[in-house]
């Protein structure tokens, strides 16, 4: 059997380090970059103005992850996109929110008749 020399040894090693440090490195969880650029764009939006109800007259106050928009009703403003999504999913809630409550009344009302 034919003695490795030394620099074939050193070869050998170098080798299996290699392969060991790429299969740790394929280990590692990859950092996936999220392009945002879509949710960063400036949008326009209007907010409806009713005047009478203060509710609705306001200005109306947008806050995500601590930074918080003044967005003025009844003016065409321009916001990132997330803003104008945060804003279009609360309204939607708040419809949502207020046919729960009326049909909460309505049965209330049935069910006190027939009492």
């Amino acid at each position: 059997m034919a003695e490795k020399t030394k620099a074939e040894m050193q070869a050998e090693i170098d080798k299996l380090t290699a392969a060991l440090e790429a299969s740790k490195k394929a280990q590692e969880p990859k950092e996936e970059k999220i392009d945002d650029s879509y949710l960063l764009e400036k949008v326009k939006i209007r907010i409806v103005k009713v005047p009478g109800i203060p509710e609705l007259s306001d200005d109306y106050d947008v806050t995500i992850n601590g930074k918080t928009w003044l967005i003025q009703r009844g003016v065409e403003v321009e916001v990132p996109r997330y803003v104008a999504e945060a804003v279009q999913l609360a309204e939607a809630q708040a419809l949502h929110a207020e046919a729960v409550i009326k049909e909460i009344e309505e049965s209330g009302k049935t069910s006190m008749a027939t009492i």
